[in-house]
Order: structure tokens, then C-alpha cells, then sequence
């Protein structure tokens, strides 16, 4: 069970802070969470992720290209 520290720890609340974490643009993080290109959900009308998330599905796609 996660702590609630850690858990709000791990969501990233907006695109901006998604951007910030992943090294793109606001735009970039929009475009790719409309076409599902990331795991990210909304919250009302803003856009979500979770780090451990995040970095689970880049270390997924690293995986899947060699």
C-alpha cells in the first residue's frame, strides 16, 4: 500500500510538470496524451501522470526497440 506522501509525491498535475519531466513542451504533452500516446489521465480539465507510471512506460518502449 503506498503512502499518501508518496503518492502525492508520484502524480505530476498538470502539463506543465508533465512537460518539466519528461524534457518537452506544454503543446507536446497535449498532443500525445489526445492521441494516447501517454499514460495520462485527467482531472477535471487537467491532464495527469504519474512519474512511476511514466518512467514505466519509457523503460517499456526502451525494451520493445532492442
Amino acid at each position: 500500500m503506498q503512502r499518501s506522501d508518496d503518492l502525492a509525491y508520484d502524480i505530476l498535475w498538470g502539463a506543465k510538470e508533465i512537460a518539466r519531466f519528461l524534457g518537452c513542451s506544454e503543446k507536446s504533452v497535449w498532443n500525445m496524451h489526445h492521441r494516447g500516446q501517454l499514460p495520462t489521465f485527467t482531472h477535471g480539465r487537467r491532464v495527469c501522470a504519474r512519474r512511476s507510471t511514466l518512467i514505466s512506460d519509457i523503460e517499456q518502449r526502451e525494451r520493445a526497440r532492442h
